[in-house]
C-alpha cells in the first residue's frame, strides 16, 4: 500500500514493473504534492506504448477556483525536495482560498509512453507558445495584469463588480454553466423550503 507518487516503489521487483498497459487517474492528480514524481513513476510502471489517462477538474469551476494555477517551478521544487505530503504553504493556500463551487467541468489528459519522442524543437516551441496563449486567454487579462504589475490597467471601478470579474475568469461558456448550476441550486432550495 502507498500513495500515487510512490507508484514505482509499489511495483518494484514485481512481475508488474514495466508491464502495465493503462494507468487511470481520476481526480487524483490535482491533489498530488509531487506530480513529477508520479509522472516519472508512471514511465517505469508502463510498458512501451502504455497510456496514462487522467480526469482532472477544471480549476475555474471547482474548489480551486480562487487559487492561482500551480507554476512549473512549484512542481520542480516539490520534486527536488522530494515532498511526499502537502507542506504548510500548500495547506494554507488550499484552506484559505477554497471555493464552494462544485466540480461542473473537467478535462482529460492522455499521455502515451514512448521511447522515441519527437525531437522537432521548432514544433515544440510553436506548440508551447500556443498553449501559453490559451492559458493566458483562459485566465483573462485581469489575472495576469495583477500578477505582472501588481496593478490593473485599462479597467474602471465599475469593471470590478463580482459579476464582471467572474465573467473575465470564466468566459461566456463558463458563465452559462454557472448560471445553470445556480438556477438548479435555487430550485432545490425553494423545493426544500416549501416542505
Amino acid at each position: 500500500m502507498g500513495d500515487a507518487s510512490s507508484i514505482t516503489t509499489l511495483v518494484k521487483n514485481s512481475p508488474y514493473e514495466g508491464n502495465f498497459c493503462y494507468i487511470v487517474s481520476s481526480h487524483n492528480f490535482e491533489h498530488l504534492p509531487n506530480p513529477i514524481k508520479f509522472l516519472r513513476g508512471c514511465t517505469v510502471v508502463l510498458k512501451e506504448g502504455g497510456m496514462l489517462s487522467m480526469a482532472i477538474p477544471d480549476y475555474r469551476c471547482c474548489f480551486d477556483h480562487f487559487r492561482f494555477p500551480t507554476r512549473l517551478s512549484d512542481w520542480l521544487r516539490a520534486y527536488r525536495e522530494d515532498i511526499s505530503a502537502p507542506d504548510a504553504d500548500m495547506v494554507l493556500d488550499s484552506v484559505s482560498l477554497r471555493s464552494r463551487y462544485r466540480e461542473i467541468d473537467e478535462f482529460f489528459a492522455h499521455l502515451r509512453k514512448t521511447s522515441n519522442p519527437s525531437r522537432d524543437a521548432e514544433a515544440f516551441y510553436i506548440r508551447r507558445v500556443a498553449l501559453l496563449r490559451d492559458i493566458d486567454h483562459g485566465l483573462g487579462s485581469l489575472s495576469f495584469d495583477l500578477v505582472r504589475n501588481g496593478t490593473v490597467k485599462g479597467y474602471t471601478e465599475r469593471d470590478f463588480s463580482l459579476r464582471r470579474i467572474t465573467y473575465l475568469i470564466l468566459g461566456e461558456k463558463g458563465m452559462t454553466r454557472l448560471r445553470g448550476w445556480n438556477r438548479q441550486r435555487r430550485k432545490k432550495r425553494r423545493a426544500r423550503d416549501s416542505v
